[in-house]
């Protein structure tokens, strides 16, 4: 009976333990921007192309990774990015879901990470409006 009251904590703590690994060797680090922290570069390619709703742009060091919802006039939704590692690609997510007020209300969003290829970047678009 000590045995088992010993071993099914140690066995928790263990499974809790890589869960925990297997979710940090998931993520990746990225930084969400403002349009002015963008290169100029880039920002001068966005007037050109407003309305596209996935772009990705590379520079020397990072991916840049630009999503742009659309949306109707005066409807209130928040907009954000994430960004995992599964199976070799880079995935990146755009939810969209309704603010809850207006300072929450965000129609576009820009991420930075490391540089990778663009054919190993996945976009989905999940919509929770």
């Amino acid at each position: 009976m000590k045995k088992i009251l010993v071993l099914l904590p140690v066995s928790l703590i263990l499974i809790v333990t890589i869960a925990v690994f297997k979710v940090k060797e998931n993520s990746i680090e990225y930084t969400s921007l403002s349009k002015s922290q963008l290169p100029i570069a880039i920002r001068k390619d966005l007037q050109k192309n407003p309305d596209d709703k996935f772009t990705i742009y590379n520079d020397e060091k990072f991916t840049y990774v630009l999503y742009k919802a659309e949306h109707k006039t005066n409807e209130y939704m928040n907009t954000d990015l994430t960004l995992t590692e599964q199976n070799g690609n880079y995935v990146v997510n755009a939810i969209i879901d309704i603010a809850s007020d207006e300072t929450n209300v965000a129609y576009d969003k820009i991420i930075r990470f490391k540089k990778v290829p663009q054919k190993d970047i996945e976009l989905n678009e999940i919509d929770k409006r």
